[in-house]
Order: structure tokens, then sequence, then C-alpha cells
């Protein structure tokens, strides 16, 4: 019997990623606010044309709190990665399987680290197609 894990993986730096994302609803909710006060063809940011998306930089590049909190008009770009199917072999190796999807579900705390057992926000820095995927210890501090 065979069971299929799927894992999302995100290549790049994830922290100035939801620093860049923050900037950006900041100027979405500005936008969302102020759309008819200055005449913009909508209130959602991502709709703008590059007209729109101009007299927003234009605008808020003399606004103080847009300033000071960097806000981005440009959505920024998306993290690389995506999906990677696993298939497990229960049959062959159960024990090993079963700690596998226990790792990828989250759920359990070490016995000596007292830590959360999981892959979220492990770094992996190795992937073999059809091999292998190598990550770091899931037990200390996620940098």
């Amino acid at each position: 019997m065979t069971r299929k894990i799927f894992l999302e993986i995100k290549i790049g730096n994830i922290d100035q990623h939801e620093n860049a994302s923050a900037r950006y609803q900041s100027a979405k909710a500005w936008v969302n606010q102020w759309w008819s006060t200055y005449g913009f063809t909508s209130n959602d940011l991502d709709q703008f044309g590059p007209e729109d998306r101009e007299t927003a930089k234009d605008i808020l590049s003399n606004d103080p709190k847009a300033i000071n909190e960097k806000w981005l008009v440009d959505p920024p770009e998306p993290l690389k990665g995506g999906i990677i199917e696993i298939e497990l072999f229960e049959k062959d190796c159960p024990k090993t399987c079963e700690n596998f999807v226990s790792l990828c579900k989250g759920g359990k705390i070490g016995k000596s680290s007292k830590k959360p057992l999981h892959y979220e926000n492990t770094k992996m820095f190795r992937l073999v197609p059809g091999f292998v995927v190598q990550g770091g210890d899931v037990t200390r501090e996620k940098v």
C-alpha cells in the first residue's frame, strides 16, 4: 500500500517577502480608503493600470507614514517553489512512514528537546528529483 504526502516548498527569503507583502498591504488599505478622493479607477490596488499605479506612487512619495513605513505600490514578486509530492511505501517500512507523516503534520513534541517536531519553517538545502530532499534539524531554532 502506498500513501502520498504533499509538502509546500517556498524558495527565497520568507521574512523579507512577508515584510514586503505587509508594506504592499498598507498601500492597498490606503487605496481602498482614498481611491475616490484621488480619482482612481478602482479601490483595489491589484486592479490598477500603469497610470493609476504611477499616480499612487507620486501621492505616496509625499506621505510621511508611507515614506517612513516604505509602502510598496507594486506587489512583491511571489516566492518560487511549489508542491512536492512524496510517495510513501507503508507496507515496506510502516514505522518510518508513520514518523515522516508526523513530521509533515506536526503535533508531536521531542522527548529530549521538548520542542515541536514538524517540518514547518524548516530549511531544506538539497533536493534531488526522484531521490531525496534533505533539510535541517527540526528541533533547532528556526533561523
